[in-house]
């Protein structure tokens, strides 16, 4: 009987230790650390519009990297906060262009990450969402990072613009910004950005000119073109909580045209014509010549010997 006993206890520490390792391996991959790099663009999140979502279980290690990969608003710079977890980043911005979060989720919920600083693309960057799924619990819908569809209304641009131009002269871009309804959109800004290749570098895209619509939602873009060719300009609208951003791509042909910079030549004295000025000038020089010969002749006479020397002689 104690035989018996003993077997069966050493039979089931045998099992138990069998069920141990093989949970080992399901522990290790719930423990895998989830990394990921957002971009941040003047779309928002990871590039793209709309609510950006990560999701993870509790417990996991969480390594976020933001990423600075604007190419309009060159000037932003951007401090990123999680709500719950009392992380702050470092500032990024176009010289600094990395941040890292290294952190554990062990707080379960759904805790915002937004932008501390009012930069010029501050309403894109309010909608990100960590959710941190109970330990035990089902695992969550979308992988780490998953972006959520844009729940904001869906705003839409017209444009009027000529087909062409000359380099150096203003073309007027006319824009009409409208929500979804067709109802102007009042006190929007609106960026036109052109893409430019400088020597030795990669295509960029700048701005090159903004305007703010009025109470028609219309908004007058002045663009000066100082190259040739079909230039690729972008006509934005900013999104912000209220409305989705919205852009139209537009294509202009440049041909030559005066230069984009001017001299005005310098305006003349009144009264006095060209005549009179290139009198005074024979004039000026003539003197100058006449004294320059009387100045060789007296030289060369000091040089002979004077009248007075020949009277000491005698």
């Amino acid at each position: 009987m104690r035989r018996l006993l003993l077997l069966l206890f050493t039979g089931v520490v045998l099992l138990t230790g069998v069920l141990a390792v093989g949970a080992r391996p399901a522990a290790a991959q719930t423990a895998e650390p989830v990394k990921i790099r957002v971009p941040i663009t003047e779309q928002g999140f990871n590039d793209k519009p709309g609510n950006f979502t990560i999701n993870v279980r509790q417990g996991q290690l969480v390594e976020i990297t933001f990423v600075w990969d604007q190419k309009i608003h060159m000037g932003d710079e951007h401090v990123f906060v999680l709500d719950g977890y009392n992380l702050e980043t470092k500032t990024i911005n176009a010289s600094d262009r990395e941040a890292t979060w290294s952190f554990v989720a062990d707080k379960a919920g759904t805790f915002r990450i937004k932008c501390d600083l009012e930069c010029e693309i501050h309403d894109v960057l309010k909608s990100a969402l960590l959710i941190v799924t109970p330990a035990g619990a089902a695992a969550p819908a979308g992988a780490a990072g998953a972006t959520g569809p844009d729940s904001r209304p869906k705003s839409q641009l017209a444009i009027v613009a000529p087909v062409g131009s000359a380099r150096g002269s203003q073309v007027d871009i006319s824009v009409t910004a409208s929500d979804a309804k067709g109802a102007p959109i009042p006190a929007a800004r609106i960026v036109l950005a052109e893409t430019v290749q400088f020597y030795g570098l990669d295509p960029q895209t700048v701005e090159v000119a903004s305007a703010t619509t009025g109470k028609d939602g219309v908004a007058v873009l002045q663009y000066l073109p100082r190259r040739t060719g079909e230039r690729a300009l972008k006509v934005m609208l900013d999104g912000n909580a209220a409305r989705a951003p919205s852009s139209l791509d537009l294509k202009l042909t440049i041909g030559d045209g005066p230069a984009t910079y001017l001299v005005e030549p310098p305006a003349g004295i009144p009264g006095v014509n060209r005549f009179l000025v290139s009198a005074i000038i024979v004039t000026v020089w003539g003197t100058m010549f006449i004294v320059t010969m009387h100045v060789v002749a007296i030289a060369r006479a000091g040089r002979n010997g004077g009248p007075g020397e020949e009277a000491r002689d005698a």
